[in-house]
């Protein structure tokens, strides 16, 4: 089964990049609850304002999308 990966910030001065560009589609083999690990860089801009934000993470197949938002706070 192939995957894809969601990413997406909730604000334009968020950004959400894969370390490894080669796991934009990854496949899952054998027991699918393995956990994979898929480095990733969530940065701020300068013009950041401080405060508690949400990024949404997550894998998609077909019609199926399995999400979770992670929260990232700015001082």
């Amino acid at each position: 089964m192939d995957l894809f990966l969601v990413a997406s910030a909730t604000h334009d001065f968020l950004t959400v990049e894969l370390l490894d560009t080669s796991l934009d589609i990854i496949a899952i083999v054998g027991d699918p609850a393995e956990t994979i690990m898929i480095p990733t860089l969530i940065s701020a801009s300068d013009d950041a304002l401080p405060g508690t934000y949400k990024i949404l993470l997550g894998t998609q197949s077909g019609d199926v999308t399995i999400s979770k938002f992670l929260t990232v706070i700015i001082e």
